[in-house]
Protein backbone atom coordinates (compact mmCIF):
# COMPACT_ATOMS: atom_id res chain seq x y z
CA UNK A 1 0.00 0.00 0.00
CA UNK A 2 3.43 2.10 0.70
CA UNK A 3 4.13 3.35 -3.09
CA UNK A 4 8.04 4.02 -2.29
CA UNK A 5 8.48 5.15 -5.85
CA UNK A 6 6.39 8.87 -5.14
CA UNK A 7 7.92 11.53 -3.92
CA UNK A 8 5.38 12.30 -1.12
CA UNK A 9 6.20 15.43 1.44
CA UNK A 10 4.62 13.70 4.32
CA UNK A 11 6.41 10.84 3.89
CA UNK A 12 8.30 9.38 6.14
CA UNK A 13 9.77 5.80 6.03
CA UNK A 14 10.48 4.88 9.55
CA UNK A 15 7.28 6.44 11.38
CA UNK A 16 5.69 3.17 11.40
CA UNK A 17 8.79 1.34 12.33
CA UNK A 18 9.05 3.60 15.39
CA UNK A 19 5.12 3.92 16.41
CA UNK A 20 4.78 -0.04 16.44
CA UNK A 21 7.76 0.33 19.27
CA UNK A 22 5.49 2.40 21.27
CA UNK A 23 6.69 5.75 20.51
CA UNK A 24 3.93 8.74 20.56
CA UNK A 25 3.28 10.97 17.36
CA UNK A 26 2.84 14.62 16.66
CA UNK A 27 3.02 16.75 14.07
CA UNK A 28 4.26 19.95 13.33
CA UNK A 29 2.43 22.35 10.74
CA UNK A 30 3.25 26.09 9.45
CA UNK A 31 0.62 27.01 7.57
CA UNK A 32 1.35 28.37 3.70
CA UNK A 33 1.06 32.14 3.17
CA UNK A 34 -2.99 31.43 1.27
CA UNK A 35 -4.13 29.96 4.32
CA UNK A 36 -2.61 32.25 6.69
CA UNK A 37 -4.59 34.92 4.53
CA UNK A 38 -7.47 33.72 4.26
CA UNK A 39 -7.46 33.01 8.20
CA UNK A 40 -6.53 36.77 8.91
CA UNK A 41 -4.90 36.34 11.76
CA UNK A 42 -1.17 36.54 9.99
CA UNK A 43 1.31 34.22 10.20
CA UNK A 44 1.23 31.15 12.76
CA UNK A 45 2.42 27.51 13.59
CA UNK A 46 0.82 24.51 15.63
CA UNK A 47 1.75 21.30 16.42
CA UNK A 48 -1.07 18.31 16.82
CA UNK A 49 -0.78 15.06 18.87
CA UNK A 50 -1.77 12.12 16.99
CA UNK A 51 -2.92 9.38 19.52
CA UNK A 52 -5.39 7.21 17.12
CA UNK A 53 -2.96 5.06 14.83
CA UNK A 54 -3.63 3.03 11.68
CA UNK A 55 -0.95 1.24 10.58
CA UNK A 56 -0.60 -1.21 7.32
CA UNK A 57 3.34 -2.10 6.20
CA UNK A 58 4.89 1.33 6.09
CA UNK A 59 1.53 3.37 5.96
CA UNK A 60 -0.01 5.30 8.83
CA UNK A 61 -2.87 7.05 9.35
CA UNK A 62 -2.39 9.22 12.34
CA UNK A 63 -5.82 11.02 14.19
CA UNK A 64 -6.91 13.20 17.22
CA UNK A 65 -8.33 12.50 20.21
CA UNK A 66 -11.59 12.40 20.71
CA UNK A 67 -11.67 15.41 23.14
CA UNK A 68 -10.99 17.55 19.62
CA UNK A 69 -15.17 19.37 19.58
CA UNK A 70 -15.80 21.59 16.58
CA UNK A 71 -18.60 24.44 16.19
CA UNK A 72 -20.76 24.41 12.69
CA UNK A 73 -22.81 27.34 13.04
CA UNK A 74 -25.04 26.98 16.45
CA UNK A 75 -24.38 22.90 16.82
CA UNK A 76 -21.26 21.39 18.51
CA UNK A 77 -19.45 18.56 16.69
CA UNK A 78 -18.62 16.22 19.37
CA UNK A 79 -16.35 13.90 17.50
CA UNK A 80 -14.32 15.70 15.13
CA UNK A 81 -10.87 15.87 14.33
CA UNK A 82 -8.23 15.88 11.88
CA UNK A 83 -5.93 13.05 10.19
CA UNK A 84 -2.59 13.14 8.68
CA UNK A 85 -0.63 10.18 6.47
CA UNK A 86 2.64 9.73 5.41
CA UNK A 87 1.77 8.09 2.57
CA UNK A 88 -0.70 10.35 0.31
CA UNK A 89 0.07 14.02 0.50
CA UNK A 90 -3.50 14.64 2.05
CA UNK A 91 -4.99 14.72 4.62
CA UNK A 92 -8.65 14.95 6.47
CA UNK A 93 -11.20 16.78 8.35
CA UNK A 94 -14.01 14.76 9.81
CA UNK A 95 -16.34 15.55 12.00
CA UNK A 96 -19.60 13.71 13.10
CA UNK A 97 -22.86 14.80 14.97
CA UNK A 98 -24.24 13.93 18.09
CA UNK A 99 -27.30 12.35 16.60
CA UNK A 100 -24.59 9.81 14.85
CA UNK A 101 -23.42 8.69 18.45
CA UNK A 102 -25.68 5.51 18.67
CA UNK A 103 -25.46 4.50 15.07
CA UNK A 104 -23.37 1.15 14.26
CA UNK A 105 -21.47 2.84 11.74
CA UNK A 106 -21.90 6.30 11.91
CA UNK A 107 -21.59 8.90 8.75
CA UNK A 108 -19.08 11.37 8.75
CA UNK A 109 -18.55 14.07 7.30
CA UNK A 110 -15.20 14.50 5.20
CA UNK A 111 -12.83 17.34 4.03
CA UNK A 112 -10.16 15.91 2.17
CA UNK A 113 -7.15 18.58 1.71
CA UNK A 114 -4.14 18.68 -0.14
CA UNK A 115 -1.17 18.91 2.18
CA UNK A 116 0.09 21.94 0.12
CA UNK A 117 -2.15 23.73 2.52
CA UNK A 118 1.21 23.99 5.20
CA UNK A 119 4.57 25.63 4.03
CA UNK A 120 6.35 22.93 6.10
CA UNK A 121 4.79 19.71 8.02
CA UNK A 122 7.26 17.46 10.07
CA UNK A 123 6.49 14.24 11.91
CA UNK A 124 8.12 13.97 15.36
CA UNK A 125 7.94 10.90 17.36
CA UNK A 126 8.53 10.47 21.23
CA UNK A 127 10.44 8.03 23.34
CA UNK A 128 7.72 7.61 25.52
CA UNK A 129 6.52 4.56 26.33
CA UNK A 130 7.87 0.65 26.34
CA UNK A 131 6.89 -2.33 25.49
CA UNK A 132 5.96 -4.26 28.65
CA UNK A 133 4.11 -7.16 27.03
CA UNK A 134 3.37 -8.51 23.94
CA UNK A 135 1.28 -12.16 22.65
CA UNK A 136 4.29 -13.80 20.60
CA UNK A 137 6.19 -14.94 22.01
CA UNK A 138 3.90 -14.53 25.45
CA UNK A 139 5.63 -12.82 28.33
CA UNK A 140 5.93 -12.76 31.96
CA UNK A 141 3.04 -10.25 32.93
CA UNK A 142 5.20 -8.60 35.76
CA UNK A 143 5.94 -5.66 34.15
CA UNK A 144 2.54 -5.01 33.26
CA UNK A 145 1.14 -5.55 36.54
CA UNK A 146 4.17 -3.11 37.74
CA UNK A 147 2.92 -0.50 35.44
CA UNK A 148 -0.75 -0.57 36.81
CA UNK A 149 0.89 -0.49 40.27
CA UNK A 150 2.98 3.16 39.41
CA UNK A 151 -0.14 4.39 37.81
CA UNK A 152 1.41 4.40 34.23
CA UNK A 153 -0.54 5.06 30.88
CA UNK A 154 -1.24 2.60 28.33
CA UNK A 155 -1.76 2.00 24.83
CA UNK A 156 -2.16 -1.21 22.96
CA UNK A 157 -1.34 -1.82 19.51
CA UNK A 158 -2.96 -5.51 17.93
CA UNK A 159 -3.43 -6.56 14.38
CA UNK A 160 -6.66 -7.23 13.25
CA UNK A 161 -8.11 -10.03 10.64
CA UNK A 162 -7.38 -7.21 7.73
CA UNK A 163 -3.72 -7.17 8.51
CA UNK A 164 -4.17 -3.20 9.89
CA UNK A 165 -2.10 -2.55 13.27
CA UNK A 166 -4.69 -0.61 15.38
CA UNK A 167 -3.04 1.25 17.92
CA UNK A 168 -5.21 3.21 20.99
CA UNK A 169 -4.56 4.96 24.31
CA UNK A 170 -6.02 2.84 26.75
CA UNK A 171 -8.42 4.20 30.03
CA UNK A 172 -8.96 1.39 31.54
CA UNK A 173 -6.29 -1.32 31.82
CA UNK A 174 -7.06 -4.12 34.14
CA UNK A 175 -5.32 -7.53 35.52
CA UNK A 176 -7.37 -10.23 37.18
CA UNK A 177 -4.71 -12.46 38.92
CA UNK A 178 -7.08 -15.16 40.22
CA UNK A 179 -7.49 -16.01 36.09
CA UNK A 180 -4.02 -14.60 34.96
CA UNK A 181 -6.40 -12.67 32.55
CA UNK A 182 -5.51 -9.12 30.90
CA UNK A 183 -7.82 -6.72 29.13
CA UNK A 184 -7.70 -3.51 28.03
CA UNK A 185 -10.51 -0.60 27.26
CA UNK A 186 -9.20 1.88 24.85
CA UNK A 187 -10.65 5.45 24.45
CA UNK A 188 -13.93 6.38 22.39
CA UNK A 189 -13.83 7.79 19.09
CA UNK A 190 -14.53 7.44 15.45
CA UNK A 191 -12.43 7.28 12.25
CA UNK A 192 -13.62 6.99 8.50
CA UNK A 193 -13.66 4.20 6.57
CA UNK A 194 -11.43 5.83 4.05
CA UNK A 195 -8.16 5.34 6.19
CA UNK A 196 -8.03 1.77 5.46
CA UNK A 197 -8.14 2.10 1.63
CA UNK A 198 -5.21 2.73 -0.63
CA UNK A 199 -3.39 5.81 -1.56
CA UNK A 200 -3.93 4.72 -5.28
CA UNK A 201 -7.83 4.33 -4.14
CA UNK A 202 -7.86 8.23 -2.22
CA UNK A 203 -6.01 9.44 -5.69
CA UNK A 204 -8.85 7.86 -7.73
CA UNK A 205 -11.41 10.15 -5.68
CA UNK A 206 -9.27 13.32 -5.97
CA UNK A 207 -8.94 12.82 -9.96
CA UNK A 208 -12.42 12.38 -10.03
CA UNK A 209 -13.54 15.35 -7.96
CA UNK A 210 -10.92 17.99 -9.61
CA UNK A 211 -10.08 16.81 -12.43
CA UNK A 212 -6.26 16.31 -11.77
CA UNK A 213 -4.16 14.06 -9.76
CA UNK A 214 -2.81 15.42 -6.33
CA UNK A 215 -0.24 17.12 -6.89
CA UNK A 216 1.03 19.12 -3.58
CA UNK A 217 3.81 21.21 -5.74
CA UNK A 218 1.17 23.01 -7.64
CA UNK A 219 -0.24 25.97 -6.42
CA UNK A 220 -3.50 25.37 -7.76
CA UNK A 221 -3.91 22.40 -4.99
CA UNK A 222 -4.50 24.69 -2.07
CA UNK A 223 -7.79 25.57 -3.42
CA UNK A 224 -8.84 22.03 -4.15
CA UNK A 225 -10.96 19.92 -2.14
CA UNK A 226 -12.89 16.86 -1.74
CA UNK A 227 -15.98 17.08 0.46
CA UNK A 228 -17.67 13.38 0.68
CA UNK A 229 -19.58 11.76 3.09
CA UNK A 230 -17.96 8.48 4.43
CA UNK A 231 -19.05 5.52 6.93
CA UNK A 232 -17.25 5.41 9.76
CA UNK A 233 -15.99 3.10 12.41
CA UNK A 234 -15.98 3.17 16.34
CA UNK A 235 -12.23 2.66 17.89
CA UNK A 236 -13.67 1.70 21.19
CA UNK A 237 -12.40 -1.62 21.53
CA UNK A 238 -12.17 -4.09 25.08
CA UNK A 239 -9.23 -6.54 24.44
CA UNK A 240 -7.97 -9.45 25.96
CA UNK A 241 -4.93 -11.52 25.97
CA UNK A 242 -7.17 -14.69 25.14
CA UNK A 243 -6.16 -13.87 21.35
CA UNK A 244 -9.96 -11.86 20.86
CA UNK A 245 -11.04 -8.90 20.50
CA UNK A 246 -14.61 -6.64 20.85
CA UNK A 247 -16.04 -3.91 19.07
CA UNK A 248 -18.67 -1.68 20.60
CA UNK A 249 -21.48 -3.77 19.01
CA UNK A 250 -19.86 -6.96 19.88
CA UNK A 251 -20.23 -6.02 23.43
CA UNK A 252 -23.59 -5.24 22.60
CA UNK A 253 -24.44 -9.16 21.28
CA UNK A 254 -22.02 -11.05 22.76
CA UNK A 255 -19.93 -11.50 19.78
CA UNK A 256 -15.87 -11.44 19.52
CA UNK A 257 -13.21 -11.45 17.35
CA UNK A 258 -9.91 -12.50 16.89
CA UNK A 259 -6.37 -10.52 16.50
CA UNK A 260 -3.59 -11.65 14.89
CA UNK A 261 -0.87 -9.98 17.37
CA UNK A 262 -1.50 -7.68 20.61
CA UNK A 263 1.74 -5.64 22.26
CA UNK A 264 1.02 -3.73 25.42
CA UNK A 265 2.61 -0.43 26.07
CA UNK A 266 2.77 1.34 29.24
CA UNK A 267 4.54 4.74 29.59
CA UNK A 268 7.93 5.12 30.70
CA UNK A 269 8.27 5.46 34.47
CA UNK A 270 9.86 9.50 35.45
Amino acid sequence: MFDTSKAIRNRSDDLADKVMEGQSVSIYLRPNDTREDELGLGPYIESVYLPHLIVRDKMVWAGQDRNVAGVAGASLSHTAGYLYCNAIDMFMNYRMSDEQLNEKSPNLSILMLSSSHYSELRWHCHDDYELVWEDKPKQDKSKIVEAIHRGAKFKIAFLDEKEFWNIHPVYYPFYYPDKDILEFHTHLGCLPNLVKESPAHLDTIWKQANGVNLDSTSPASVHQKVAASNSGFWIKYKVRDNGYYQTIEDQKNGRRRPYKRMKIFASKAM
